[in-house]
């Protein structure tokens, strides 16, 4: 076998680790203080301008309405866009989920023009790509909500090509039968106009909504021709002339219930989870001690420990959350050969069994083997619903072995003051090193989770994973054309 890292190398990462924690209630600071700061959007300001101004919704107040009432709505990336290179864009300038729409259950990806007038930084499109992904996993029918001004030009090479996996991803779901919806709610420049009218359904808002590759400005620029948004790309326009939309409503109630309506036509294939709406309680908080998070994330009495006395490092449990069967695997310390062995073994039961997995992952590391591989095997061809949690620091091998980012677990979440440590084999001082705020402002995991919404999110996240699995979908067909 070959170390990842020396005995100095751990003890260097150690202290690293230990300078760079915090208390929880510092953690929990944190996480509110970054949380109120994403749900303010583009701020008071713009938010003002947004409301009395442009006579348009926040994005919230959109979904609040959109949304059967009384049911649950799982967001993801809720602290993406913070601190980036480029600034700050509060929530990546959107807001995507999973929530109940006309009865169905659906993914929605939501515009917030209040953070830079809706425009696609490489973040926001990363977002909205990995809303897609989602959807496509999940069988999830999928709801575009837009007012974009289109991709923000000094990072247009960062953009431009990523953004066209946006259009394929459409076409491709579309094609294996998934339903897309758009609702256009503002001006939507460029690509927008694109994702507007991609889906099969297209509902547009009089004197709101927009559809253009460029502005009346840009129009007066190039060719001096003075035209109002209306004539150039308004409901009129687009609903009588060029029909590139499908549904003409004058008011946000209008549109609310069109939009309710045409998305209820799926409700027959997509009906909610009898227990979408269920509450748990929960019974975790902050602790270094992942074995304890698994007895806490659990349904009580339901735990069943799996070779527990072999290869201690990691611990697999067979277990209910919220009435559902799951494998957990808890990784804790160094994960010898015996608990690779182990894990690969109990990863490859629950496939055959059709068990979720949830991989917990603590202060953990290990070193690269046989075992390891076979573990890394097992996890990568698993086709059962993965869900990973990081509570600590997850270092090196041990990380991507435990389902890490490069495996591609369905979903993925981090605690604050979780971390993620790749350590240089060579022994040398250099560390390179994410904690779970840098993750989630760069999508690196889908969302930052407190300890006390831990066991409501898994849940959620297993019911949306699993609802529409073996959904026989009607695959072969091509998106409906509009031009």
């Amino acid at each position: 076998k070959v170390s990842t890292q020396s005995t100095g190398s751990r003890a260097r990462i150690s202290d690293f680790v230990r300078t760079q924690s915090s208390t929880s209630q510092d953690l929990l600071a944190t996480w509110n203080k970054r949380w109120e700061q994403c749900k303010a959007g583009g701020g008071e300001k713009a938010t003002h301008r947004h409301v009395h101004k442009n006579k348009k919704l926040p994005v919230r107040e959109k979904l609040h309405r959109l949304l059967d009432p009384g049911t649950c709505f799982l967001e993801w990336g809720r602290q993406a866009g913070l601190e980036l290179r480029y600034g700050d864009v509060p929530c990546a300038g959107s807001v995507g989920g999973v929530g109940v729409v006309g009865g169905v259950l659906t993914m929605i990806m939501a515009s917030d023009a209040t953070v830079k007038g809706g425009t696609v930084f490489p973040i926001t499109l990363k977002k909205q790509l990995r809303m897609q992904d989602i959807a496509d996993r999940f069988n999830l029918p999928a709801l575009y909500i837009v007012d974009s001004g289109g991709a923000y030009l000094p990072e247009q090479a960062n953009i431009f090509i990523e953004g066209g996996k946006s259009f394929y991803k459409q076409a491709v779901m579309a094609a294996r039968g998934l339903p897309q919806m758009a609702l256009v709610c503002g001006s939507c420049t460029a690509g927008a106009a694109y994702s507007s009218v991609m889906p099969s359904h297209c509902v547009i808002m009089k004197e709101i909504g927009s559809l253009y590759l460029a502005g009346p400005p840009l129009v007066k620029a190039a060719t001096g021709e003075e035209v109002t948004t209306e004539e150039l790309g308004g409901a009129d326009l687009h609903c009588k002339v060029s029909g590139s939309t499908d549904y003409y409503v004058t008011g946000y109630d209008e549109a609310i219930q069109t939009v309710r309506s045409i998305v209820h036509l799926h409700s027959d294939l997509f009906p909610v989870p009898s227990s979408w709406n269920d509450k748990l309680e929960e019974r975790c908080s902050f602790t270094t001690d992942v074995n304890q998070v698994a007895m806490d994330v659990a349904d009580e009495g339901s735990l069943l420990k799996f070779k527990e006395y072999f290869g201690t490092g990691i611990q697999c449990y067979f277990a209910k959350l919220g009435g559902i069967k799951v494998g957990v695997l808890a990784g804790q310390g160094e994960i010898d050969n015996k608990g690779a062995l182990k894990a690969s073994n109990f990863v490859q039961i629950c496939q055959q069994t059709d068990i979720p997995l949830i991989f917990v992952q603590g202060d953990v590391t290990t070193t690269y083997s046989r075992e390891l591989a076979s573990l890394m095997r097992s996890v990568a061809i698993a086709t059962v619903p993965k869900i990973t949690l990081i509570t600590g620091s997850s270092t090196g091998h041990a990380y991507l072995a435990m389902c890490g980012g490069g495996l591609l677990p369905d979903l993925s979440y981090q605690w604050p003051g979780a971390r993620v440590t790749c350590s240089d084999d060579s022994g040398s001082d250099r560390i390179s090193s994410l904690d779970a705020w840098e993750c989630s402002a760069n999508m690196v995991c889908d969302d930052i989770i407190l300890p006390s919404e831990t066991r409501e999110t898994l849940r959620l996240s297993l019911l949306a994973a699993r609802a529409f699995r073996d959904t026989n979908l009607r695959t072969g067909t091509n998106s409906v054309l509009k031009f």
